[in-house]
């Protein structure tokens, strides 16, 4: 199944063929999955997070699209700043 969107809505034209399968599988998924810069702004976010968070904008503060009512400040134990702060990876789910 081919996604409705590219993952990166500034993906270069020239990307190799493994990046593209990587691309498609990561749209294909069936969880969401975002990627947050360690000033806390969403990077990219497959098809599934665009769904379930349509306010969703390139560039967005995490704690500001994904979390209802938006919240001014990065969640306490917020998973992003864990693994920036300690380099290992931090997981959270939540269930809709």
């Amino acid at each position: 199944m081919a996604p409705d969107k590219p993952f990166s809505p500034d993906a270069q034209a020239s990307t190799s063929q493994d990046e593209v399968s990587i691309r498609v599988l990561v749209e294909s998924l069936g969880i969401g999955l975002a990627v947050i810069g360690p000033d806390m702004r969403v990077l990219e976010a497959n098809a599934c997070m665009r769904r379930w968070f349509p306010d969703y904008t390139s560039q967005a503060l995490c704690h500001t699209v994904f979390h209802h009512p938006s919240r001014a400040t990065p969640c306490e134990n917020c998973p992003v700043r864990q693994a920036f702060a300690d380099e290992k990876m931090h997981v959270h789910e939540r269930e809709a």
